[in-house]
């Protein structure tokens, strides 16, 4: 019987080294809140959960450790179960014959068509178009904007996801607006 649970545990110590998913989901200066394969649980420097070492934190970042492998995350960073750094992508965009940059893609899975402004800072749809992807815009924040074609109503929304090419970004603030600009 020994001998079986001696072989529980090392296939228990070797499946705790394979984690697929971290996760930090709270900083605290000399600890974090690791979440590991869906599992929470507050780590202190020093300390390991599941096979993740906590090497170091404060309350911008956690520096984790898998597999002598170490990583900074900051909050809700996640590293996949490969554990490798992303790979760089970009995109390039074109002018068009009318002098503007436009791009498809999606926001929340929905096909979009981008008007890329480039000194704008936050992603603008109008209410036709979220209403067409279903977006609950009206339980945004309400907010006045001010726009090349006057003043609007709108709303303050977040995105769960944008994505342009090769990129996607999560959690993305975006401004709905009443009327049908932008397209």
């Amino acid at each position: 019987m020994a001998g079986v649970c001696w072989a529980c545990a090392v296939l228990f110590a070797d499946a705790s080294s394979a984690a697929e998913r971290i996760e930090v989901t709270a900083l605290f200066e000399g600890a974090a809140v690791l979440e590991v394969d869906g599992a929470s649980r507050l780590v202190k420097a020093g300390r390991s959960f599941r096979g993740v070492v906590l090497v170091s934190s404060d309350i911008r970042a956690a520096v984790v450790q898998l597999d002598g492998v170490e990583r900074t995350l900051a909050l809700s960073g996640r590293i996949a179960s490969t554990f490798s750094s992303p790979e760089a992508v970009s995109v390039s965009l074109t002018l068009s014959p009318s002098g503007q940059y436009r791009s498809s893609g999606t926001i929340n899975g929905h096909p979009a068509s981008f008007l890329v402004d480039t000194g704008a800072t936050d992603v603008a749809l109008s209410d036709a178009t979220a209403r067409g992807m279903a977006l609950d815009y009206a339980s945004g924040r309400p907010i006045q904007a001010i726009t090349a074609g006057g003043r609007v109503n709108g709303w303050r929304v977040q995105l769960s996801e944008v994505t342009v090419g090769a990129i996607t970004v999560m959690n993305v603030d975006a401004l709905v607006l009443e009327g049908n600009s932008p397209p």
